[in-house]
């Protein structure tokens, strides 16, 4: 009877190691593919962000993978969607430490498809809106530009004083 304790016992321990033991691989392959994909989003990225811009946050969800950088010599914060499926750059927003409002309007539309093209130099299709915003009270006046290139369409708010670029949203095709 004594052997049949063990036997059973030797059963139920063999049964429990192997069943944690292959739970244990697929757990294992999982948190690597997991990395492994945010890796490529991270490559992914790199692409469209300045060079010398650090990788200062990341968040993942069920479809993207979102990062952020901040490039050190501008100060300018970008936030990048990578698609998980795709590994693709679906989005990217650039947020500057330039206010584009200005109750002063010293630029005209010609000098903010300048400052575009400038920026983006196969940018076309520009087109400079002027947006009034005096939420505040004070009446600030903002050029907002929308514009394409072959890899996205874009969309900007510039200081009509300085044609300092302060928001940028870039989609990718």
């Amino acid at each position: 009877m004594e052997l049949k304790k063990y036997a059973a016992a030797a059963v139920i321990a063999a049964a429990i190691t192997g069943t944690a033991a292959g739970m244990a691989v697929p757990a294992y392959a999982a948190v690597s593919e997991t990395i492994s994909d945010k890796q490529a989003a991270i490559d992914s990225a790199a692409k469209v962000v300045p060079s010398n811009a650090k990788l200062v946050g990341a968040k993942t969800d069920e479809a993207d993978f979102d990062l952020d950088y901040l490039d050190p010599a501008t100060l300018e914060h970008y936030e990048v969607e990578v698609d998980r499926a795709t590994k693709k750059v679906k989005e990217v927003e650039i947020k500057s430490s330039n206010y584009p409002g200005s109750v002063t309007v010293n630029k005209t539309a010609d000098d903010v498809k300048a400052a575009i093209s400038s920026r983006y130099p196969d940018a076309r299709n520009i087109t400079v809106t002027t947006v009034n915003d005096s939420k505040e009270g004070t009446p600030f006046v903002i050029y907002k530009a929308a514009f394409e290139t072959d890899a996205f369409t874009g969309e900007a708010l510039l200081n009509p004083a300085t044609c300092y670029i302060g928001y940028q949203k870039l989609e990718y095709k």
